[in-house]
């Protein structure tokens, strides 16, 4: 069988696009990708799957398959939870105290259910298990590295500006467009949160003003570190952030965001000192014992007197915290399950303090299994040595809006989507010391003025060889070697 040659002209020319690809890679500081047999997951790039689960979280849609409620980001979790877990053995096969702690959590929650329940609550123990291990699986996975970590927070923030007009037609009007659109509950009137200052509280697409607050005060501080590059830039969206959970008018988000401002300006403005955070820490402490000591009521009578939009359900939060002390310590393995509560009578059943729903569905084991992951994650991101100045801004946000959103969770119960997304953003975290290894190649376009060549050596290296030039037809190719005339070129 004789085999067609190819000419070596077309080889040459077939050729040149890929040279010229790789030469702009070396100049731009890039190293061309690898070619990886799980890049895709589902046929799906890692970063289109990371913007199309951001935006199910806002989709206020569901829909019954079998008789289970499923929504946008239910159905995604589903789909890709198996996928995302083989991607991480693919990529990270290592498995991190965070991942355990948070593994144990949610299985430690589905044994607590099952044992109050049995089985009738078994779909609902399976949907559950499924939906926030796959959340917490989808930021380890999508999320590894300073460009994917930036991507997840300009998808927000084009997530934000979309749903700003919406937001202040509601907030000034009484009338939820989307609310109308989607067929939610309060699409007019006073809305789900009632009026706060005269003004309606902001659901937008979640189902209560206060996760709607959580979740834009997360982007805060996330949104001032990420977007450092130009002032105006980050300014323009952390106030956007601010306004956007401003407007929520619930007390725990907005006590969230006020302790992230406070930690940047500390920032801001003592950098330059090395121990700014210990002072920061002891100057914390001394104000709140003095508040504790010294105003009538103590510290929380100071925070629901003087920071809380409501002063009823503030002091509301007192009775819940020693009612389910109660509770906890009467249950104090399994929990209560998902039956009410047996809080006061004059109080309804809801409890808005997350940590304290957590030990009194499924007990302390939960907690401190929950509790145990955050804080060896604090401990491992806060060490992590040898980031660049990228990673090093991105940490800062991470760890202000995860301080505020703790804070936080001690004053609201989160639930749907925004429960979701603090699992995702917890595991997106785990990046800052599993991936941070290696800096991020600085991407810049060559400057005619830096790039060009000087024809300068470094002290003592010798000049290479000069090349030998196409001789003009008539010329001899004798080539006459050149005689050393400058310092650098003469050997050492």
């Amino acid at each position: 069988m004789v085999q067609a040659s190819v000419p070596e002209n077309v080889a040459s020319t077939a050729a040149a696009p890929q040279r010229r690809r790789i030469e702009r890679l070396r100049r731009t500081g890039r190293r061309p990708a690898a070619a990886e047999p799980w890049a895709r997951i589902l046929f799906l790039p890692p970063r289109l799957l990371l913007g199309l689960f951001l935006v199910t979280l806002v989709l206020p849609l569901g829909f019954s398959v079998g008789g289970l409620q499923l929504t946008p980001y239910t159905s995604m979790l589903i789909i890709f939870v198996i996928p995302a877990f083989v991607y991480w053995l693919q990529h990270a096969p290592r498995v991190i105290v965070l991942d355990l702690c948070m593994l144990f959590y949610i299985l430690w929650t589905g044994v607590a259910i099952y044992h109050n329940h049995g089985s009738s609550r078994l779909i609902f123990i399976l949907n559950q298990t499924v939906t926030l291990f796959g959340a917490y699986m989808l930021g380890r996975v999508l999320v590894r590295d300073a460009a994917s970590y930036r991507l997840m927070f300009t998808v927000l923030f084009w997530i934000l500006v979309a749903l700003l007009p919406f937001a202040l037609v509601e907030l000034l009007l009484s009338k939820s467009i989307l609310a109308m659109v989607f067929g939610l509950p309060g699409a007019s009137g006073g809305g789900l949160g009632g009026y706060r200052l005269g003004l309606r509280r902001v659901t937008s697409v979640f189902p209560h003003p206060i996760l709607f607050g959580v979740f834009c005060s997360i982007l805060v501080s996330n949104f001032f570190y990420v977007f450092y590059e130009r002032t105006r830039t980050r300014l323009a969206r952390t106030l956007l952030a601010v306004m956007m959970t401003f407007i929520s008018l619930s007390t725990g988000p907005n006590l969230s965001q006020l302790g992230q401002l406070v930690l940047i300006a500390w920032e801001r403005l003592f950098r330059i000192f090395v121990t700014k955070w210990a002072v920061l820490t002891v100057s914390v402490i001394t104000l709140l014992a003095v508040l504790q000591l010294g105003y009538p009521g103590g510290l929380y009578a100071f925070l629901v007197e003087n920071l809380a939009f409501n002063q009823t359900s503030g002091w509301g939060r007192l009775e819940i915290l020693v009612y389910g002390s109660q509770s906890v310590a009467r249950h104090p393995v399994f929990g209560i399950g998902l039956a009410p509560w047996n809080g006061p009578w004059w109080r309804t059943t809801s409890v808005d303090n997350f940590w304290m729903v957590t030990a009194i569905r499924y007990g302390l084991p939960a907690l401190a299994f929950f509790w145990a992951g955050l804080a060896w994650h604090a401990v491992r991101i806060m060490s992590r040595g040898g980031l660049t100045e990228q990673q090093t801004s991105y940490r800062k946000g991470y760890i202000f809006a995860a301080a505020g959103t703790i804070v936080a969770l001690a004053a609201v119960h989160v639930w749907a989507s925004v429960a979701i997304f603090i699992l995702f953003y917890i595991g997106a975290g785990a990046w800052f010391y599993e991936g941070a290894a290696a800096p991020e190649p600085v991407r810049r376009r060559p400057d005619r003025t830096t790039d060009r060549p000087t024809g300068r050596l470094p002290r003592g290296q010798p000049s290479p060889a000069p090349a030998a030039a196409a001789t003009p037809p008539g010329r001899t190719g004798r080539i006459i070697p050149r005689r050393p005339t400058a310092r650098q070129d003469l050997p050492r």
